[in-house]
């Protein structure tokens, strides 16, 4: 069951069914609760998500998504090995969103390609930089979520991003993006 309180009597009931929605839509894939009410978290929620998804394009374009690299050292010469790229997103307006918001809403949203096909974007542009200045380079890991394969045919446009780049197959591994909690 949903519940909406209407705050007052010239409220649209329009407004009221919207509300009662979100707080069914929460509902969704949780089995300890049997009734949920609405509240301005649920509203907030709601907000950040379209915000997310109304932006990712722009975002994308005007670099508000950072790569960071973490390096992955092998124990047994204690040397960088592998590098593994990581999305932040640092938004003029709304500061850094947590890749825990925005990776599930871009996934549910089947808008994730878009992201992880930046960040080899990225990736490549890093590795060829460091060549072309003699620099060592590593393999990078890229994180892919499951949505990716149904929305595009993300082998065929990574394949096409990094034999572009001039850069070996082999500089690129892949991996299954972990599921983020969500709260």
């Amino acid at each position: 069951s949903c519940v909406y309180i209407r705050q007052s009597e010239s409220e649209q009931t329009s407004a009221a069914c919207d509300r009662a929605k979100l707080a069914c839509n929460a509902l969704r894939g949780r089995y300890d609760m049997a009734v949920n009410y609405y509240s301005q978290d649920l509203n907030d929620e709601e907000e950040k998500k379209q915000y997310i998804i109304e932006k990712i394009d722009r975002a994308i374009r005007e670099n508000w998504i950072e790569v960071y690299y973490q390096a992955i050292i092998r124990v047994a010469n204690d040397k960088v090995c592998d590098e593994e790229a990581l999305a932040r997103w640092v938004d003029p307006e709304r500061g850094v969103i947590s890749p825990a918001d925005f990776i599930p809403v871009l996934e549910e949203t089947m808008l994730i390609y878009k992201l992880d096909l930046y960040v080899v974007e990225q990736a490549l542009a890093k590795m060829k930089k460091q060549a072309e200045a003699g620099l060592y380079v590593v393999p990078i890991s890229i994180n892919l979520s499951r949505a990716d394969f149904y929305a595009c045919n993300i082998v065929e446009e990574i394949c096409r991003r990094v034999d572009g780049a001039g850069i070996g197959r082999e500089m690129i591994t892949v991996y299954k993006r972990s599921t983020y909690m969500q709260n």
